[in-house]
C-alpha cells in the first residue's frame, strides 16, 4: 500500500474525551499507558498481560494461565458462546463465567494475532463503532522499528494497515467508524463476536520481531455526529503592528460558532480579520447539542518574536545561544537563550518535540525553541513543526543519558542578517561526564538541518568545560532557510560508550551558533592588535584643547597616533594618571576636561579604520557600530560619534547607567583611502565633559552588505552608488591619429568604455561629482564583448585637451534558447501517456486539483499539470517541449516553476533530455524531488546533461504515480526558460 503525506484514508488517530458526550467504551482491555500489569486483580481494564506462548487455531480458551508462555490468542468477556458469526467453522467455547484475568501482550515472530471475545448485549444497534488499541513497546533496531497491525471484526477488515513505530508508541490509534450490520455483528447472548488484531511483522528488513501492546477496546458513538472544525488557520502567521491577518476556518454540524478573545459570534461567518497588538492565541469553539469542540491558532507580532529579528550588525557575531560556558546547570526560571534553565531529560522523543517543556526535573524533552514562527519543516523529515512560539523556551535538556542522545535546538534565522555566502559554525560545552575511574568519555556529532556540520569529537576530561567549534559552512550546504517559518535546527548527538566503560552521561551546559559574514571587511574586535596599521587599523586620540576642540576636525593633522611604547600588551594607554585615555579591543576611556590642565587636554580617543583598495573606486559599505558604559558608578554619560575623513556623520549620547546602548549603522558610498573614525568623548547628556565615570566600551564593522532600501539612523533614505569591485589592469598607448586601448577581461562579461573632460565636475542636473562608473559612455563603446584574457579597443584620439577614460566590467546577460509562459496555447508541445490505465494524462490549462495550485504560476491562466483535477493511479505519462537548438552554448541550464502536491513515497517525477531528430536521451535522468508538498510555486533549476550541448533538444518531464488512491494535483510546470 502507497505511504501517503495524508491520514491514513482508513485509519485515524482523536482523543476519545473529545466527544465525550457522543461517545461510551463498550468494553475495555487493559489501560492506556498502564503497561503490563502482574497483579492477578482482575479483567477488562484491569487484565494481567501475558507472555504469549505460541500461535492457537479459533476458539482459543478463556482461562489461559497467568504464567509466562502461558496466554494463547484468544481473550474472552464473561458471556456465553455457542454461534459462529464470523462464517468460520470453529465450535464455540460456551459459557464464560468471568472476565478472563490474562490476555496475551505481544505480537513475536510468527504469532501475530490477539482476539478478543465479547457479547454484544447493551449497545444501540443504529451507533456507529469503533476500535481503539496502544502499542507500547517494539523490538528496538537502532531506530528503524516498526510493525504493522491490522484490525479486523468477526474477521472483517475495519482497519487497513498502521504503521506503528516509535513516533506513535503509547497514542491510542482509533479506526474509522463502522455499522455492526457491515461486519456481521449479532446481538444478545450466545453469539461469539469478536475483535482481531492482526501484526504484520518486518523482522526481516530490520523491523524488529515483536511488538507489545497495553490497551484494546470497542467504542460506541451516537449516531448524532459531534459538531467538528476540519480546518482553521491564519494567513499571515507573522504580521507588524498594526497589520492584519485572516483568520479562516471549515466547520460542520454546529449550532453555535464563538471565536475568542473577545467572543465574537461567527456563526454565520468563514473567515474574519483580526488585527493584534501582541502575539495572540484565537480559539474557535463549535458546539451542537451541548458538546463544544475547538481548535486553537497563533498570529504572531513579530516585535514579540526575538527568533526572527536581525539580532544587531553581522561581521562575527552568534545568533543565538543556550546556557553559557562555565554557567552549569541554572535552575531560576529567568529566560530562555543564555538565561535558559537546564532540566533533567525525560527520555527520546521525535520531532517536533514541545516548545512549552516543565521546568521539572524528568520532564525535558530533546527539543528546545527559540521564539519564532514554524510552519515549514526544512530538514526532508515529514513532522509538523509547532507553529508560532512566542517566547524562548525557558528549560533546555541538560544531558545525553543511555539512549536518550539528542539535544535539538530550533530557530528561524534572521531575513536581514545571515547572507548567503556568509560562514556559519556551531559551538558547544561539555560541563561533566559520568566518572568511570578515569575513562569516562562521550562522543559528540553536530547536525544542521540533519546534514553533519560537526564530525564526532570525543569529549573527556581533558576537553570539559572547553568550548568546542565545528568547521564552517554555508547555509546552502544544511539547506538553511531564512526568514519566519522555517524550522531550522541544530543537533548535538551523543555517544554512548558505556559498554566500554566510558560511563553512561554527559552534560552540557552551553550551544550556540556563530556566523562570519562573507561581505564583512572589517572588524574592530576581531582585528584589534598592539600593531599600528594591522589590517587597516589605526588607534590613536584627539587633543581637543591643542587643535581647537571644532567638532569636525582635519583627520590627518589632528589625530594623535598612539606610539609602540604606549601599548601594554593588551591596550593602548597613554602613561600617567591622568591622562586616563586608554583604548582596547571594546574597552576605551576618554580623558575629560576636569584633567585636561594637568593631564595634556580634552582627549577623544580614536579607534580608526582606513578604506584600502579592496572598496574600489567606489564602495556602498555599512558602518555599524555600537557604544555603551562600562563604568555606571555615575558621571553624566558619554557620547559616541562616527566621523568620515574629520566630518561627523552619526553620533549618540549615552546616559551614565546605559550599559547597553545601541548598536547604529551608518551607509556610506567609501572611496580608497577615505577615513573612518569612531571617536569617543567624554561629553554627557548635559554637555558636561568633566566627569571621572566614563569609562566605556564600543566596536565598529564594516560591511559591504547593503539590504535593500537602506535607512540611515536618522530615518532618510541611503542612495547606494554604483561601485566597480575592483580596478581592471588597463592601458593606453598613442598610435598616430588612434589611441590604443587594453585591458584584462574575463568570460562571460561586457565592458563599457566610459570618458568625461572634467572628472571634478558634476553632470547636470546633479550638484556633485559622478563617481566613474556614472560617467557617460563615450560613442557606441558599450557592451563590448570580452575577448579572455585581454581585449583591446582603438579610437580615434579625442580633440579635447585633457579627457579621462574607465574601462567598466559587468555580466553579460544570460542566452535564452527558449521560453514560454505557457499563456499562448499548446503550440509545439507534446503529451503522451505509456501506462495502459490512461487515467491521467498532461494537460494545459487552469489546474482545480482537489489540493495544489488554482491558477498557473505568478497567477496566470495556463500551466502544465498531471490531469487538471487529480491524478489516477498507475500513471506513466510524458510532457515534451518543442525543439530546442543548443549549438551556440557551451553550457545551459533549465529553469521552471513547479508544483508538487503528490505521494512522495510512491510517485515520482523525471527530466531527460532528448535529440529532437530521434528522441534519444541524451545524458542521465534528473530525479524531480517530490517528497515536497508545495504550497506556493517554487522555481526549480538543474543543468543541462553536457551531452545535449550543441544538440538540437527536446526536454521531456516524466510522471509516474503507485496503485494508490491518492487524491492530490501531482506535478504542475510552468515558466520554463533554458539559457546558458
Amino acid at each position: 500500500m502507497a505511504k501517503t503525506h495524508m491520514p491514513l484514508p482508513l485509519l485515524t488517530i482523536f482523543a476519545l474525551s473529545a466527544i465525550a458526550s457522543h461517545a461510551a467504551i463498550v468494553w475495555q482491555v487493559g489501560a492506556p499507558g498502564r503497561a503490563w500489569p502482574l497483579d492477578g486483580v482482575g479483567g477488562g481494564p484491569d487484565v494481567d498481560w501475558i507472555q504469549e506462548t505460541a500461535v492457537n487455531d479459533l476458539p482459543g480458551a478463556p482461562d489461559s494461565g497467568l504464567a509466562a508462555r502461558t496466554s494463547d490468542d484468544d481473550y474472552y468477556f464473561a458471556g456465553v458462546y455457542t454461534t459462529v458469526v464470523d462464517g468460520g467453522t470453529y465450535t464455540p467455547v460456551g459459557v464464560v463465567a468471568t472476565d478472563e484475568l490474562g490476555a496475551e501482550r505481544a505480537f513475536a515472530g510468527v504469532d501475530n494475532s490477539s482476539r478478543f471475545h465479547f457479547n454484544l448485549t447493551t449497545v444501540d444497534p443504529a451507533d456507529l463503532f469503533s476500535v481503539s488499541f496502544e502499542a507500547n513497546n517494539l523490538h528496538e533496531q537502532g531506530g528503524s522499528e516498526h510493525y504493522g497491525v491490522e484490525v479486523y471484526f468477526n474477521n472483517v477488515l475495519v482497519a487497513s494497515e498502521v504503521d506503528v513505530n516509535p513516533g506513535n508508541l503509547n497514542t491510542v490509534i482509533t479506526t474509522p467508524q463502522f455499522t455492526l450490520d457491515s461486519v456481521n455483528a449479532q446481538l444478545g447472548p450466545g453469539f461469539d463476536n469478536y475483535v482481531e488484531l492482526r501484526g504484520i511483522n518486518y523482522n526481516a528488513s530490520g523491523g524488529g520481531n515483536w511488538m507489545g501492546h497495553d490497551y484494546v477496546a470497542l467504542n460506541s458513538v451516537s449516531s448524532i455526529p459531534p459538531p467538528t472544525i476540519d480546518t482553521f488557520t491564519a494567513n499571515p502567521v507573522l504580521v507588524s503592528p498594526g497589520e492584519a491577518s485572516s483568520l479562516s476556518w471549515t466547520a460542520g454540524n454546529f449550532d453555535t460558532l464563538t471565536l475568542n478573545p473577545g467572543d465574537v459570534d461567527v456563526t454565520n461567518l468563514t473567515t474574519i480579520d483580526v488585527t493584534p497588538d501582541q502575539t495572540t492565541t484565537y480559539t474557535l469553539s463549535a458546539g451542537l447539542d451541548g458538546v463544544v469542540v475547538t481548535e486553537e491558532v497563533t498570529v504572531a507580532v513579530n516585535e514579540d518574536v526575538a527568533g526572527i529579528i536581525r539580532r544587531g550588525c553581522l561581521s562575527s557575531l552568534t545568533v543565538w545561544q543556550a546556557g553559557a560556558p562555565g554557567r552549569a546547570w541554572p535552575l531560576d526560571g529567568v529566560g530562555g537563550g543564555p538565561d535558559v534553565d537546564f532540566i533533567q531529560e525525560s527520555g527520546v522523543n521525535n520531532l517536533p518535540g514541545s516548545p512549552t517543556s516543565s521546568l521539572v526535573a524528568r520532564q525535558s524533552d530533546d527539543d528546545y525553541y527559540f521564539a519564532g514562527v514554524y510552519t515549514t519543516a526544512v530538514d526532508g523529515g515529514t513532522y509538523t513543526p509547532v507553529g508560532v512560539v512566542a517566547t524562548d523556551e525557558l528549560g533546555a535538556e541538560r544531558a545525553f543519558a543511555g539512549t536518550d542522545n539528542s539535544l535539538r535546538y530550533h530557530f528561524n534565522l534572521p531575513v536581514d542578517g545571515v547572507g548567503e555566502t556568509d560562514l556559519l559554525s556551531v559551538s558547544f560545552a561539555a560541563n561533566n561526564l559520568h566518572g568511570q575511574g578515569g575513562t569516562e568519555h562521550y562522543g559528540v556529532e553536530v547536525y544542521f538541518n540533519n546534514v553533519l556540520v560537526g564530525e564526532e569529537v570525543d569529549v573527556n576530561p581533558g576537553n570539559l568545560n572547553t568550548v568546542i567549534t565545528t568547521p564552517q559552512f554555508t547555509l546552502d550546504s544544511v539547506n538553511a532557510q531564512l526568514g519566519p517559518g522555517f524550522d531550522n535546527y541544530v543537533e548535538l548527538r551523543g555517544i554512548n560508550y558505556n559498554d566500554s566503560g566510558g560511563g553512561n552521561w554527559m552534560g552540557s551546559d552551553f550551544a550556540a551558533l556563530n556566523v562570519v559574514s562573507a561581505t564583512a571587511i572589517a572588524d574592530s574586535r576581531l582585528d584589534f592588535s598592539g600593531v599600528q596599521g594591522q589590517d587597516d587599523w589605526h588607534y590613536g586620540y584627539r587633543n581637543l584643547t591643542a587643535d581647537g576642540g571644532a567638532q569636525d576636525y582635519d583627520a590627518i593633522a589632528d589625530f594623535i597616533a598612539f606610539d609602540a611604547g604606549q601599548w601594554t600588551g593588551s591596550q593602548w594607554e597613554l602613561p600617567g594618571n591622568p591622562p586616563w585615555t586608554e583604548l582596547g579591543r571594546e574597552g576605551t576611556h576618554p580623558n575629560g576636561s576636569n584633567n585636561a590642565a594637568n593631564g595634556g587636554g580634552l582627549h577623544w580617543t580614536v579607534r580608526r579604520w582606513i578604506a584600502g583598495d579592496a572598496v574600489g573606486l567606489r564602495k556602498p559599505l555599512a558602518l555599524c557600530w555600537n557604544v555603551r558604559k562600562t563604568n555606571l558608578n555615575g558621571g553624566s554619560g558619554v557620547t559616541g560619534a562616527l566621523h568620515i575623513n574629520g566630518e561627523r556623520v552619526d553620533s549618540l549620547q549615552i546616559s551614565a547607567g546605559d550599559d547597553a546602548g545601541e548598536v547604529r549603522t551608518f551607509y556610506a558610498n567609501i572611496y580608497a583611502g577615505d577615513i573612518v573614525d569612531l571617536i569617543l568623548s567624554s561629553e554627557g547628556d548635559n554637555g558636561d565633559g568633566a566627569d571621572g565615570f566614563d569609562g566605556s566600551a564600543n566596536w565598529l564593522n564594516v560591511d559591504s552588505y547593503i539590504p535593500p532600501n537602506p535607512v540611515q539612523p536618522d530615518g532618510t533614505v541611503f542612495v547606494p552608488a554604483s561601485s566597480l569591485e575592483f580596478r581592471l589592469n588597463m592601458s593606453i598607448a598613442n598610435n598616430g591619429a588612434n589611441l590604443d586601448f587594453k585591458w584584462d577581461s574575463q568570460a562571460g562579461k561586457l565592458y563599457n568604455l566610459r570618458s568625461v573632460t572634467d572628472p571634478s565636475a558634476p553632470i547636470p542636473p546633479e550638484t556633485e561629482p559622478p563617481a566613474p562608473s556614472e560617467w557617460p559612455i563615450l560613442g557606441t563603446h558599450a557592451g563590448i564583448a570580452a575577448t579572455p584574457p585581454e581585449n583591446t579597443l582603438t579610437i580615434p584620439r579625442p580633440v579635447d585637451p585633457g579627457r579621462y577614460f574607465v574601462i567598466e566590467e559587468y555580466d553579460a546577460p544570460p542566452v535564452v534558447a527558449f521560453s514560454d509562459d505557457l499563456e499562448s496555447g499548446v503550440g509545439d508541445w507534446t503529451t503522451l501517456v505509456n501506462d495502459e490505465v490512461g487515467d491521467t494524462v498532461w494537460q494545459l490549462g487552469t489546474p482545480a486539483g482537489s489540493t495544489g495550485p488554482l491558477t498557473g504560476a505568478d497567477d496566470s491562466g495556463n500551466a502544465w499539470s498531471t490531469n487538471l483535477g487529480d491524478y489516477g493511479p498507475d500513471a506513466d505519462i510524458s510532457l515534451r517541449s518543442p525543439a530546442i537548438d543548443l549549438s551556440g552554448v557551451a553550457s545551459a541550464r533549465l529553469t521552471f516553476e513547479a508544483y508538487r502536491d503528490a505521494d512522495g513515497f510512491g510517485d515520482f517525477a523525471k527530466i531527460r533530455f532528448l535529440r529532437a531528430s530521434d528522441q534519444v536521451q541524451l545524458g542521465a535522468d534528473t530525479e524531480i524531488d517530490m517528497m515536497p508538498i508545495d504550497k506556493d510555486w517554487v522555481t526549480l533549476s538543474i543543468p543541462v546533461a553536457p551531452e545535449a550541448i550543441g544538440e538540437t533538444i527536446l526536454i521531456e518531464w516524466n510522471f509516474t504515480s503507485d496503485s494508490g488512491p491518492d487524491a492530490f494535483s501531482g506535478l504542475s510546470i510552468d515558466n520554463i526558460e533554458v539559457a546558458d
